[in-house]
C-alpha cells in the first residue's frame, strides 16, 4: 500500500489467519497538525510559523513510529493532542538513552490483552533495542515509559497515577520473565516478547540475524535488560517557570 502512495495510518497482523494486512481509518486527519500546533503555540516556544508547523509534523510522524492509534485518537479528540506530545517526548527521552542504536516503538495499549491487563492500566510505550552484550552476543534492552501531559494544576495526580501504572505493568513483566522460581508460562512470555519483533524489526542491527535473536530470546539464551520510566511534562506556568518542564521517576530489572 505503500509503495502505491497510500499513507497507512494503522495496521496489526492477525496471528490466526497468516500475516493479513487490516487497515481501517474514517477519521478526517487533516485537522491533527492544526490540534497539535495550538498545543505547541500554548508553551511560548518562540519558534516562528514554519517552525511550529515543521516540529508538529514531525511529532505526528514520530507518534505515527509508535502507533497508529495515537493519530486516530488524537484526530477524534482535541484534548488526545497533548496525549500525543507527551508520548513523542518520552520516546525521545528514551531514544537518547539509545544513543541512537535501532529501536522499535510498541503501544503497550496494542497488546493490553497479552500483557492480561486493562489498557487504561497499562503504561504507554515498550520500546526495544538489540546491540551486542558484553560477549558479543545479542543484548535485548527492554524500556517501560508511562507518559503524561498535564496542567500544571493536575501535576500530582498525574505524577502518582503515572508511577501507578508504570509499576503496575513493570511488576507483571519482571515477574513473567525474572521471578523465582520460575513460572510455568514463562516460555509463553519469552515467545510473545520474541514475536513482537516480528511486529517491528527495526530493534535490530546489522549485527544479528532477526532469527537469530528471536531464537536466543526464546530458548532464554539472550540476556534482557529492563528498566521503566514514568513521564511527566507539565505545559504551561508551574512554580514561576513558563514552558514546558518534566519528571522523571525511574524503575530498573
Amino acid at each position: 500500500l505503500a509503495a502505491q502512495g497510500i499513507k497507512v495510518i494503522r495496521y496489526r497482523r492477525e496471528r490466526t489467519h497468516g500475516r493479513n494486512m487490516v487497515v481501517s481509518s474514517t477519521s478526517d486527519l487533516r485537522v491533527l497538525p492544526v490540534l497539535v500546533r495550538r498545543r505547541l503555540d500554548q508553551l511560548s516556544l518562540g519558534l516562528s510559523d514554519d517552525r511550529l508547523m515543521a516540529l508538529a509534523d514531525r511529532m505526528i510522524a514520530d507518534a505515527r513510529a509508535i502507533s497508529g492509534d495515537i493519530i486516530l485518537r488524537a484526530a477524534k479528540r482535541g484534548v488526545s493532542a497533548g496525549e500525543l506530545i507527551g508520548l513523542v517526548l518520552s520516546r525521545a527521552l528514551v531514544a537518547e538513552e539509545f544513543l541512537k542504536r535501532p529501536a522499535s516503538w510498541f503501544l503497550l495499549d496494542d497488546y493490553a490483552q497479552w500483557l492480561g491487563q486493562r489498557e487504561e492500566g497499562i503504561a504507554d510505550i515498550l520500546a526495544l533495542s538489540v546491540d551486542p552484550g558484553p560477549e558479543g552476543r545479542p543484548r535485548l534492552r527492554a524500556i517501560v515509559t508511562e507518559a503524561k501531559y498535564v496542567e500544571a494544576s493536575g501535576l500530582s495526580e498525574a505524577k502518582r497515577h503515572s508511577g501507578q501504572q508504570l509499576r503496575q505493568t513493570m511488576r507483571r513483566i519482571e515477574d513473567a520473565l525474572f521471578g523465582d522460581p520460575g513460572r510455568l508460562d514463562r516460555d509463553l512470555w519469552l515467545s510473545r516478547l520474541a514475536d513482537i519483533l516480528l511486529d517491528e524489526p527495526s530493534a535490530l542491527s546489522s549485527n544479528f540475524s532477526l532469527e537469530e535473536v528471536r531464537n536466543g530470546i526464546r530458548n532464554g539464551t539472550v540476556e534482557i535488560d529492563l528498566k521503566g520510566y514514568s513521564h511527566v511534562f507539565v505545559s504551561g506556568p508551574a512554580e514561576a517557570t513558563t514552558g514546558s518542564s518534566g519528571d522523571q521517576d525511574e524503575v530498573t530489572e
